[in-house]
């Protein structure tokens, strides 16, 4: 139904740069991430991530494959 998750966002009347999340449950899946720190945030993140990580200099940034939003801000 939705592309891009922002895209329902204005049809509420909502903020598409604000979480719908409570902060109770942030707080509650922070504490769970910092538990399983090693297996999520090292393993997944910190190693994982290092391929995709932002090069400096880089300026080729692919305009059509980010989002709608993502591009009006580009622009």
């Amino acid at each position: 139904m939705y592309n891009e998750p922002q895209q329902y966002k204005p049809q509420f009347g909502l903020d598409p740069k604000k979480s719908i999340i409570s902060k109770k449950l942030k707080t509650k899946m922070r504490k769970q991430a910092l538990k399983n720190y090693n297996k999520v945030i090292m393993q997944n993140l910190i190693i994982g991530g290092q391929k995709t990580r932002f090069k400096e200099g880089n300026t080729k940034t692919d305009k059509e494959k980010v989002s709608m939003l993502s591009q009006k801000r580009i622009a």
